[in-house]
C-alpha cells in the first residue's frame, strides 16, 4: 500500500503541468493560434502605478502590400474605447494573473550592456542580483545562480543585444519577474520574453512563459 501511494505521489508530481501563458504586444501579430475571446490582461503603465487590467481585444486582417506577400498574413490589435497603450497583453489557461496594481521597478526601457550588475531588493522583493557578462544574462541570489539568455549584452544599436522592457513583481509572490527584448541578428530575430518566478522550478529564479517574435525585413 506504501508503495502504490509513494508512486501515486510522484506520478502527481512528474504530471504537474504549468498554465499556458501567452503574450502579445498591441501591434501586428502573425500568430494564427491567438484567440481574442480568450481573457486578456494589460500591462498599463499609468502616472501613479503599474495595473493588469481586463480588456477586449478585436482583431482585424492586416492589408499586405507587395513586398510583403512572402510573409505570413498578420493581424492588427486593436483595443477599442482603451485611453491607455498597454505595454503587453497577456493571458493563460486556466486563468492565473488578475487584475489590479503590481510593484514595477524598470519601466523604462534599459539596454543591457557587458559587466553590469543590478541588485533588486527594495520594496519588498526578495533580493535578487541580475548581471551581465559575454556570456549573457544571469540572476542570482543566496541559493542559486541561474542563466537567462545567452545572447551577447553587446554595444547599442548593434544587430544582438537584449534589454529590459519592464522588471517587477507581475505576480505578486514577491519575487522579480522580467519582461525582455531578446534580439539575434543573425536569424533576424526580435522577440519580447517574459520570465515569471511563480512558474520557477526548484532549481530556478524564473522560467520563461511566454513570447511574442516580431518580423522585420
Amino acid at each position: 500500500m506504501n508503495f502504490f501511494l509513494c508512486m501515486m505521489m510522484i506520478l502527481g508530481v512528474n504530471e504537474a503541468e504549468h498554465p499556458e501563458y501567452r503574450m502579445i504586444r498591441p501591434t501586428v501579430v502573425y500568430d494564427e493560434n491567438i484567440d481574442p475571446e480568450d481573457e486578456w490582461l494589460g500591462l498599463f503603465d499609468y502616472a501613479t502605478c503599474n495595473r493588469l487590467n481586463h480588456v477586449e481585444m478585436l482583431l482585424t486582417i492586416e492589408d499586405t502590400t507587395v513586398h510583403e506577400r512572402d510573409k505570413p498574413a498578420g493581424m492588427t490589435v486593436e483595443l477599442p474605447e482603451e485611453t491607455h497603450q498597454p505595454l503587453i497583453l497577456l493571458s493563460s489557461s486556466p486563468p492565473v494573473l488578475s487584475d489590479g496594481p503590481v510593484l514595477t521597478v524598470i519601466h523604462d526601457y534599459m539596454h543591457l550592456l557587458p559587466n553590469l550588475s543590478i541588485l533588486f531588493g527594495e520594496r519588498d522583493l526578495e533580493e535578487v542580483r541580475l548581471f551581465t557578462t559575454v556570456d549573457g544574462l544571469f540572476l542570482s541570489n543566496e541559493r542559486l545562480q541561474q542563466h537567462i539568455t545567452g545572447t551577447y549584452p553587446g554595444i547599442e544599436r548593434s544587430e544582438t543585444y537584449m534589454g529590459i522592457v519592464w522588471a517587477g513583481d507581475i505576480d505578486r509572490d514577491g519575487k522579480l519577474d522580467l519582461l525582455l527584448n531578446d534580439v539575434r541578428g543573425e536569424q533576424l530575430q526580435y522577440s519580447w520574453d517574459l520570465y515569471l518566478s511563480s512558474e520557477a522550478s526548484p532549481d530556478q529564479l524564473v522560467r520563461k512563459v511566454a513570447s511574442f517574435q516580431e518580423i522585420f525585413d
